[in-house]
């Protein structure tokens, strides 16, 4: 779970109640709609070292899903196939508020249990050359400043490494679920006056 973005829309129906003078108690069922996800999925960095400890090898392999009304063909190009995606999930809020005279709490749960299925546009973005090995054995760096001017050959070499692990292909993807992930929201106030909190 390095990265989990969602956009979406949500409508509900919620329920209160006091439950004495002091105590009131919520709770909202909510419908939501996804319109985009960005999640990380099977992503993984191994690192190795040799018997001296003066070499460093990393195998490497990314995997990201997507999906929403914005579609990515094979190219990374993108673009809007539907304002009513068909993404749908449900998520729940409970809530809890005690007054008295002078102070106010309450708490929260944002977002519990909440959970969208991911259908559309499906695609997932993984290295184009599958998992990599990165091998560094340090750089020498006596000959990086040269005539006052910097010489980049030095670390073209360990670019060019890592640019052909992270180079992205759009291939396409299956149905996913993702978590919405839960929040909790803590108040307190005391009032000083009626008109000062």
């Amino acid at each position: 779970d390095l990265l989990n973005v969602n956009l979406y829309a949500e409508v509900g129906l919620a329920y209160g109640r006091q439950i004495t003078d002091n105590l009131t108690i919520g709770a909202r069922v909510k419908v939501m709609d996804g319109y985009f996800n960005l999640s990380t999925d099977k992503t993984l960095v191994k690192l190795f070292t040799n018997e001296n400890l003066n070499e460093v090898s990393a195998d490497v392999y990314y995997q990201l899903n997507e999906a929403g009304v914005i579609a990515f063909d094979s190219t990374g190009n993108a673009s809007i196939t539907s304002y009513i995606p068909k993404n749908f999930g449900v998520g729940f809020d409970l809530g809890a508020r005690y007054e008295t005279d002078r102070f106010d709490f309450s708490a929260s749960l944002v977002d519990f249990a909440s959970t969208i299925s991911w259908s559309d546009n499906c695609k997932k973005i993984v290295p184009a050359n599958g998992e990599g090995t990165l091998s560094f054995g340090g750089l020498d760096m006596s000959g990086l400043i040269s005539g006052g001017s910097i010489d980049t050959t030095i670390l073209s070499g360990l670019t060019d490494s890592i640019m052909s692990i992270v180079t992205p292909a759009f291939i396409e993807g299956e149905s996913y679920t993702t978590s919405v992930p839960t929040k909790l929201n803590l108040s307190a106030s005391y009032k000083i006056f009626d008109w000062l909190r």
